[in-house]
């Protein structure tokens, strides 16, 4: 059967539909190999240039905050001269308090000061630290007192029991000492 050259022509052309089949099929496959190839690649260059900008702009954030940091200071609390002069001087401010240190009967003998400017405001209060544990503020802009307050902390509380008239009368007392009007602070 081999020898009859029908046959022969028959099975060459059977070997050279199937050899051509098979370089088809390979070709498909080489086509969807090429295409997952490109794919991988092309994600890994997306990846490489994303974390490229990533570590870029890192340190750029590091260089900027990190290794020159820079104090921000909010100028509305600092002391200017343009407050100096819109205010008493220190030592007006301290013959104020002492003054008003003597009328309420409180220890005069300043050990300290201690200056703060208002926000937003050129108003500079005095506050000046006494012998007797009483801290005494001064207005700068208007020259008068501010307020007064202990600092101790060994106050013991007395539970006193008064009449309406004594309470009043005592408050009488104080209002006047502070410079309050007992309209206004009489209940207080």
């Amino acid at each position: 059967m081999e020898n009859n050259p029908k046959e022969r022509i028959l099975k060459n052309v059977k070997q050279k539909i199937s050899i051509s089949s098979f370089l088809e099929e390979e070709k498909v496959d080489m086509k969807i190999k090429s295409k997952n190839i490109l794919k991988g690649l092309s994600v890994a260059a997306c990846t490489l240039i994303v974390a490229t900008g990533v570590v870029f702009a890192g340190s750029k954030i590091i260089e900027n905050i990190w290794k020159e940091p820079k104090k921000i200071e909010t100028p509305s609390y600092k002391i200017t001269e343009e407050s100096k002069k819109e205010n008493i001087t220190e030592e007006e401010a301290k013959q104020i308090a002492i003054k008003k240190l003597n009328e309420f009967g409180f220890n005069s003998n300043i050990t300290g000061t201690d200056h703060y400017k208002e926000i937003n405001s050129n108003k500079i209060m005095y506050r000046f630290k006494t012998e007797g544990e009483y801290e005494i503020s001064i207005d700068g802009k208007k020259g008068t007192f501010y307020q007064i307050w202990t600092t101790k902390t060994d106050i013991e509380d007395k539970n006193i029991i008064l009449s309406k008239e004594e309470f009043l009368k005592i408050a009488d007392k104080y209002n006047k000492i502070f410079g309050y009007i007992n309209e206004d602070y009489e209940m207080t």
